[in-house]
């Protein structure tokens, strides 16, 4: 699929979706539910507007947030970062069942270490098409950026665009982390249970976007869980204009 086709799909999906199955006050009380027991905190970004650490810029939000931040500085910003994701890892053929069993082997080429994953309910459904540029935007950022970082029992809504929204969520507790802390080699230049590359974040939740679609290829929601005490959400987010 062309870029081109890929802004084309999502801006008919904007104009011609269905009305939104869910009711909007249960979606957020289902939105504080699956976070409940985390501290939600704004993702600190370290983006640079030319991709080589050059007037980079510190700033929290989600990244279509800083994509828009940046494009006033370089306009080919957001084509570029998308131009950057290796693509072509994309579009595999999933399985799309909203039933798919806990202990599946299902994986997709790049896929990290999964532990389990589920789809539907509680997670409101949301846009699948939306969730999909959230995807291509993270897989820009696995060169020349910071790897993600979270603190322990924290979330950050690090993509969220027509309410639709990538939850990612650091699981370690006090104890591990102090744990994890103590034994540690070298804390000046890596934390405990860091993640190492944005592109284990992107191919997460392309994997809910894509097994956990409906039937129409609408709508979408879910989460993976990672052995190293992470794991991603997609979900509707109807919170603070997103």
């Amino acid at each position: 699929m062309l870029l081109c086709d890929l802004f084309i799909a999502i801006s008919v999906v904007a104009r011609n979706v269905a009305a939104v199955p869910v009711d909007h006050v249960a979606s957020h009380a289902a939105l504080n539910n699956s976070l409940e027991g985390y501290e939600i905190v704004d993702y600190t970004w370290s983006l640079c507007p030319y991709f080589d650490h050059r007037d980079c810029r510190r700033f929290q939000g989600t990244i279509q947030q800083g994509v828009a931040a940046m494009n006033k500085i370089n306009p080919d910003y957001g084509a570029e970062l998308i131009a950057r994701s290796n693509s072509s890892m994309l579009f595999q053929p999933l399985n799309n069942s909203t039933n798919v069993p806990l202990n599946s082997s299902m994986t997709i080429p790049g896929d990290y270490n999964p532990k389990s994953h589920k789809c539907g309910a509680p997670y409101t459904a949301c846009y699948y098409q939306r969730i999909f540029q959230g995807v291509m935007y993270l897989l820009g950022l696995d060169k020349d950026h910071d790897k993600p970082h979270l603190e322990k029992k924290t979330c950050s809504r690090v993509s969220c665009s027509y309410k639709s929204a990538i939850w990612l969520c650091n699981d370690v507790s006090e104890t591990e982390w102090k744990r994890a802390s103590l034994t540690q080699v070298d804390l000046q230049h890596s934390e405990p249970y860091d993640i190492e590359r944005w592109h284990w974040v992107g191919m997460a939740a392309y994997w809910i976007d894509e097994a956990c679609k409906d039937e129409r290829g609408i709508w979408t929601s879910g989460r993976r869980d990672f052995f190293e005490k992470w794991h991603v959400q997609v979900q509707w987010d109807e919170t603070n204009g997103c």
